[in-house]
């Protein structure tokens, strides 16, 4: 879609055919159809956009990081203002910290629908290439690979709310 940016951390926006990506600290509307994106804000310490509310498409949960041996804050941003809040947790819950580390995760299930990153590798003349994939697994049957990057790296999916589209962050291919 957008070949050379250093684009991380797509996500759908709810009711409309954007994508929400991080460039630096910056977040940045980009529109599915491939045009120019628009600079939003920037937010200091955001590592990673979680998921848009379906209930109130102007807010989205992301995740900051004041310190690179912290654990990672909860918050929601405003599309409309960029302001943050901070989404209380208890540290000391196990429950709390399951969810942290689920959010901090790229595997989501979107009700019968369920997407994540999986290692590939092949054989090549120099040795065994590795890489990352997106894969779909609807309902029960076998996952597909959605991604096929076949070299490169492939990551951060994130599935639209109506289950139609899906994007994802690809590196050049190292071969």
């Amino acid at each position: 879609m957008t070949p050379g940016r250093s684009y991380r951390s797509p996500i759908f926006v709810a009711g409309n055919r954007e994508v929400l990506v991080l460039q630096g600290t910056d977040v940045l509307r980009l529109p599915l159809d491939g045009g120019e994106g628009k600079k939003l804000f920037a937010i200091q310490g955001i590592w990673k956009l979680v998921a848009a509310s379906s209930k109130d498409p102007d807010s989205v949960l992301i995740l900051l990081r004041e310190a690179e041996a912290s654990r990672p804050t909860v918050a929601l941003v405003r599309l409309n203002t960029g302001a943050v809040v901070i989404v209380p947790y208890d540290p000391t819950s196990p429950q709390d910290l399951q969810m942290l580390e689920d959010l901090q995760g790229w595997s989501r299930t979107y009700g019968d629908r369920r997407i994540y990153v999986g290692r590939e590798n092949k054989e090549t003349r120099s040795g065994t290439l590795e890489w990352n994939d997106v894969f779909l697994q609807v309902e029960h049957q076998p996952a597909m690979d959605v991604s096929r990057c076949d070299g490169a790296e492939c990551g951060q999916p994130s599935l639209s709310p109506d289950g139609q589209w899906l994007v994802f962050i690809k590196s050049k291919a190292e071969y």
